[in-house]
């Protein structure tokens, strides 16, 4: 079963929403409470700070998580301090006497990024749909659709067919994070 806010549902589903505009706290408060159901939810993100895994106007599906679950590499949608939902990339996760934080990033923000607590986690991003075409974000897909498993792949690729030196350079500076 599963929540769509992006198009119109069948209205057979139990856990179903008609096509609705939703604006930031808001979408957070609907999302979270559908999570709390266990239902899926799909809706379109705004914004480019995940670019190019995920993209303004792209469709997003997202399950409920544990904070035992997160681990690094997850795209995990949540609220930051002040209240606003993001979707961003799990860099690192610390775990301390009481008190777990989520150390995230955007994958187009080159400096550092923001720590929050597990009590912020709304759910996991699993999927993204662009055009028509769903995408899995987890497992190996989701590494390759990282910049940085795109990045290691082109490396690979231009080892192994021995490219000379300044074209490799040429290449990774183009595709560094």
């Amino acid at each position: 079963m599963s929540w769509d806010l992006s198009q119109t549902p069948a209205p057979s589903s139990s856990c179903a929403a008609s096509e609705r505009q939703y604006g930031g706290d808001l979408l957070a408060d609907v999302v979270q409470q559908v999570m709390e159901t266990g239902c899926l939810v799909r809706f379109v993100v705004r914004g480019g700070s995940m670019y190019p895994c995920i993209r303004d106007g792209d469709t997003v599906e997202v399950i409920p998580v544990t904070p035992e679950q997160v681990r690094p590499g997850q795209i995990l949608f949540c609220r930051r301090h002040d209240g606003r939902p993001v979707a961003h990339r799990v860099v690192d996760v610390i775990r301390g006497a009481g008190d777990t934080r989520v150390f995230l990033r955007g994958d187009t923000t080159s400096g550092g990024g923001e720590s929050i607590p597990v009590t912020s986690i709304i759910g996991q991003v699993i999927a993204v749909k662009r055009q028509g075409k769903r995408c899995e974000l987890t497992g190996f897909r989701g590494w390759l659709w990282s910049r940085r498993g795109f990045r290691l792949l082109v490396q690979g690729w231009l080892r192994a067919r021995r490219c000379p030196v300044w074209l490799m350079e040429m290449a990774m500076s183009r595709l560094r994070p």
